[in-house]
């Protein structure tokens, strides 16, 4: 039978007391078919970014374990830092990798965070796909409700109590696509026409002209300090619709236009192959392409999650 393979992406509000971090390592590494593939601590935001592989019912099982230990270990009224929070196991999405539908996902999903609202007293969020109500569609709306005594009157939960957990606060959850995080280098530090194309991709998004289904595909024009350039900053929402590679070529088309010459790449992040090409058995003239590798390393090994989903 094909394994039904899922992304976990745990949004942890704690960056800061190591002890803590190496113990929620230590759970993850420890559980069968699940594979932690990438870790972003952020000190001043006082969050970490935990990027989990593997089967359904072995993600659920960590996550059981996870509740578990935050219980006992943190307290959200104690919590400071930059980031915006609502607790401290504050936004968990799921994504469909392999044998599994989204739907199939959104059912298990909900299933699994009724029994943690019940059993762990912990209020559910849904958001995106999963929420069916207007005002909570957006994570930035849920961010802006800010927990005191409760959430609110028109800040509901879906699961468990109307009430924050004393120590864990409440959690917002989803199931979503594949999401891809992907910045193309300009040969330009000025920003004026950077931001012409970036406005110029906006009205093809919008009126669909061109080869490309952009509707998917957000941009945004911005100065990188760091690189000494501009980039055409992209999210990718239908990894179907867009390639990296297919995005990169409309790019660099359009930008002639505009007296700019595209000089690489920079993938923010993990994708898979197929996020980067169709074509996965010329993978490496894609990659040649996409100069992934000119302003910071990029490594196929620890970046491209095929890999991973091979050791499970």
């Amino acid at each position: 039978m094909k394994k039904a393979i899922i992304e976990c992406v745990i949004n942890i509000s704690e960056g800061r007391e190591e002890l803590k971090l190496t113990r929620i390592v230590d759970i993850f590494q420890t559980a069968e078919n699940v594979t932690l593939v990438h870790q972003d601590i952020g000190y001043d935001a006082n969050r970490t970014v935990f990027t989990l592989l593997g089967e359904v019912e072995a993600i659920f099982f960590v996550l059981e374990q996870l509740i578990n230990y935050a219980q006992t270990a943190f307290d959200i009224r104690k919590h400071e830092g930059t980031h915006p929070r609502i607790g401290i196991l504050d936004v968990i999405p799921f994504i469909p990798i392999k044998g599994i539908t989204k739907e199939t996902l959104e059912k298990r999903v909900k299933s699994f965070f009724e029994h943690v609202g019940t059993n762990h007293n912990l209020p559910i969020l849904y958001y995106g796909s999963l929420s069916k109500r207007d005002n909570q569609k957006n994570l930035n709306q849920l961010r802006r409700k800010k927990i005191d005594q409760t959430l609110g009157h028109s800040l509901l939960a879906d699961c468990g109590p109307q009430v924050p957990h004393l120590s864990l606060g409440a959690s917002c959850v989803t199931v979503r696509d594949f999401m891809l995080a992907f910045n193309i280098n300009l040969n330009t530090q000025t920003l004026e026409a950077p931001k012409k194309l970036a406005r110029h991709l906006i009205d093809l998004r919008s009126t669909q002209e061109g080869p490309l289904d952009l509707t998917q595909v957000k941009f945004l024009a911005w100065y990188v300090d760091e690189y000494k350039c501009c980039q055409i900053s992209t999210n990718i929402y239908d990894i179907g619709a867009v390639t990296m590679k297919e995005l990169y070529e409309l790019v660099q088309e359009e930008a002639r236009q505009f007296n700019l010459e595209i000089c690489g790449s920079e993938l923010i992040g993990m994708t898979l192959w197929r996020g980067i090409t169709r074509d996965i058995s010329n993978k490496e003239y894609a990659l040649s392409i996409l100069r992934l590798d000119s302003v910071r390393p990029f490594q196929e090994e620890t970046q491209v999650l095929d890999y991973f989903i091979d050791l499970i």
